[in-house]
């Protein structure tokens, strides 16, 4: 039996959650969070002096197991279970909040309003991490005016630089070619963008790591898959943190000065190239790349989300960026994107 395992069995058997929680204290997307949690949230926390002073929030986090999840009147649901899409979510309303119920491989119910979350757990805790911070936190964030957009994000010369892309597309293991390269780390996976009283776009730091392919980790970077934990249960991904890989911890709210859309041609070699957008153009681009689009809509923040990225378009220039799949081609990437920084 492995420690998944066994975590699994104690949940079942009502042990864990009785002594497998203590007080943590931490930062991400600009939020203070604070409660007794599982060790498996640790890794996802940055220290609280990593934020500036003027928290998004503070939300207080309780976590327990229960034998079972309530019912719930689901204002919107995701696609029904699939091998390849292994989770079902349930969204629904809360007075001042929303709820998300998770099914299928992994079972959980989380409840959100704007001072307190609470997650009740039916499944091993290892997995709750993958699932709030993908999921719960991004959508919490649209409720507060901060969109949350599908990409990684890395600081060149000090300027934010976001890569959008769909899931396969290679933005994490780019991110951590490019940390190779000596860029500062920003986010992975999700990229929240609050605006300042400046009108200035900035980037808030997300959990200080990657959730990276084995295929990448063992031939573009070298790392052994199964020195690293996976993502969740049965998935393939891995976690790989920061402190343990290349690059430096995030800097603090970074302004953005560029989105680029990953396009890996089919064919290889060849040279790096960027195409700007209209930004007409990178306003649907960016609304097709939300995180938490779908559930936003049906909590009617959709106007909103519209307003908040067409301004996003019109500050912050949009590129089409082509390399060739499966090169080693970060370098190239790294001084495209130098060249057209600073050519702005």
């Amino acid at each position: 039996m492995n420690d998944a395992d066994r975590e699994a069995a104690n949940v079942q058997s009502g042990r864990a959650g009785r002594g497998g929680l203590s007080e943590m204290s931490g930062v991400v997307y600009g939020v203070h969070l604070q409660g007794r949690l599982p060790a498996a949230f640790r890794p996802y926390l940055l220290p609280r002096e990593a934020e500036p002073a003027g928290a998004v929030a503070d939300l207080e986090i309780t976590y327990r197991v229960v034998a079972r999840l309530p019912q719930v009147e689901a204002i919107w649901e995701s696609a029904a279970v699939t091998p390849d899409d292994p989770f079902h979510f349930s969204l629904f309303r809360l007075p001042g909040g929303f709820g998300l119920r998770v099914d299928g491989e992994d079972r959980g119910l989380v409840r959100c309003t704007p001072q307190r979350i609470g997650i009740e757990w039916a499944t091993a805790a290892a997995a709750a991490p993958h699932h709030f911070f993908s999921y719960v936190v991004p959508l919490w964030l649209e409720t507060h005016g901060i969109p949350v957009l599908h990409g990684s994000a890395v600081t060149v010369a000090g300027r934010a630089v976001g890569f959008l892309g769909g899931s396969g597309s290679g933005k994490s293991v780019l991110c951590a070619e490019l940390l190779r390269l000596g860029c500062g780390f920003i986010a992975d996976d999700g990229l929240a963008l609050k605006q300042g009283a400046d009108g200035a776009w900035r980037g808030l730091p997300g959990p200080p790591g990657l959730r990276l392919w084995p295929s990448g980790l063992a031939t573009r970077l070298g790392w052994a898959p199964e020195r690293l934990p996976r993502v969740r249960g049965s998935g393939d991904k891995r976690w790989l943190s920061l402190p343990d890989g290349p690059g430096e911890l995030p800097p603090r709210r970074p302004r953005w000065a560029a989105f680029y859309e990953l396009d890996r041609r089919a064919e290889p070699g060849g040279p790096v190239r960027i195409a700007p957008c209209r930004p007409q153009e990178a306003l649907v681009r960016l609304l097709a790349h939300g995180v938490a689009a779908a559930p936003a809509a049906a909590l009617g923040l959709a106007a909103q989300r519209l307003e908040l990225l067409a301004d996003v378009a019109e500050r912050v220039p949009l590129r089409r960026l082509s390399l060739a799949s499966g090169s080693d081609s970060a370098a190239a990437v790294l001084a495209a994107v130098e060249s057209d920084l600073n050519a702005m």
